[in-house]
């Protein structure tokens, strides 16, 4: 597990059990990476361009929402 990406999942895994349950780490990761939203290369996980757009969008939505 990397050490950096770890703890946020732990974070989010126990926030939201519903969401993460009976999914680990690694099986997250893919499933972000199959979706094409990070890139996993040996320990190394980066976000994609689409990954930056969905953040982009989410954090653009949601404060146009609180407005």
């Amino acid at each position: 597990m990397s050490p950096r990406c770890g703890p946020i999942f732990n974070k989010a895994a126990a926030r939201f059990p519903e969401v993460y349950d009976g999914c680990g780490f690694e099986r997250w990761v893919q499933l972000l990476e199959d979706i094409r939203l990070v890139v996993w290369t040996g320990h190394s996980v980066k976000l994609t361009q689409h990954g930056r757009e969905c953040l982009e969008y989410r954090f653009t939505t949601e404060s146009l929402q609180q407005a």
